[in-house]
């Protein structure tokens, strides 16, 4: 069976730095399954100042069709536009290697609201096999966007 279900991942695809992971998720790593761990370390040159990341990790269930996401929110950097954010999030469980991390960077407004800065995705088969860590840069898009954001990724057993 394919582990990235309908959806096929080039390992020639930007982002993907010609590697490709495959195999089974809960035979990696036994019954508990893995979970992602993403380190936010750093915007450069985003397009509006008061930046903060929202990061979903979007999975399908290959058993019943379901999809769901996970959310995480970093904390705002007033009055920058290349913040150092040195953050970590666990994101669990992951079903697949076909999940996608899904980026927004977003610009808390001084009076109210917030606005879209850009966003980007990254395909988990395009990461390192576990359990090396990964530093990626990922280049906003987005109307008016401008800028990259810095992650690192490592995957691990779910305890």
């Amino acid at each position: 069976t394919n582990p990235l279900g309908s959806k096929r991942v080039d390992p020639n695809a930007k982002g993907c730095n010609n590697v490709s992971v495959s195999g089974d998720i809960k035979a990696m790593f036994g019954a508990g399954g893995a979970k992602l761990k993403v380190t936010l370390l750093r915007g450069d040159a985003l397009a509006k100042r008061n930046p903060f990341v929202v990061m979903r990790l979007r999975h399908e269930s290959t058993s019943d069709g379901t999809s769901s996401r996970i959310k995480v929110k970093s904390r705002v950097k007033v009055g920058q536009n290349s913040p150092e954010w040195a953050e970590t999030f666990e994101m669990d469980p992951l079903s697949s290697w076909g999940d996608v991390l899904k980026i927004e960077v977003r610009h808390q407004k001084t009076t109210s609201g917030e606005e879209k800065i850009g966003g980007a995705e990254l395909a988990l088969a395009c990461l390192k096999p576990p359990p090396h860590e990964q530093k990626v840069t990922l280049e906003l898009s987005g109307e008016g966007s401008s800028g990259t954001i810095t992650i690192a990724t490592v995957v691990l057993p779910r305890v």
